[in-house]
């Protein structure tokens, strides 16, 4: 019996610092998803309505979760080849080539 308490506190303690360790990095996580929509949304306010749509649709594509990798980065640069160059020209100064900003 006293074996089976030993392994039962073992396991618990074991199971907390687990449970803490995941709930300091959702924590990071969920800071860090903040801070990317605080710098999108300045991003955005500075927009034209054109680059604004382009941003939606780019924005769609990459938080696709039915899209594999090699998926939305080929829609990404279909996309992003597609727009009129005074828009790539805005989103670049504003992002950088591609989006590598995002």
């Amino acid at each position: 019996m006293y074996k089976l308490a030993v392994i039962a506190f073992v396991v618990g303690c074991a199971f907390a610092q687990q449970q803490t360790a995941f709930n300091q990095f959702d924590s990071q996580v969920k800071a860090q998803e903040s801070q990317a929509k605080a710098a999108r949304d300045a991003a955005r306010a500075k927009m034209s309505s054109a680059a604004k749509d382009a941003d939606d649709k780019l924005y769609a594509i990459s938080s696709n979760p039915s899209l594999t990798i090699e998926q939305k980065g080929q829609q990404i640069q279909a996309l992003y080849q597609s727009l009129p160059a005074n828009v790539r020209q805005e989103l670049e100064s504003i992002e950088g080539p591609q989006g590598q900003g995002r």
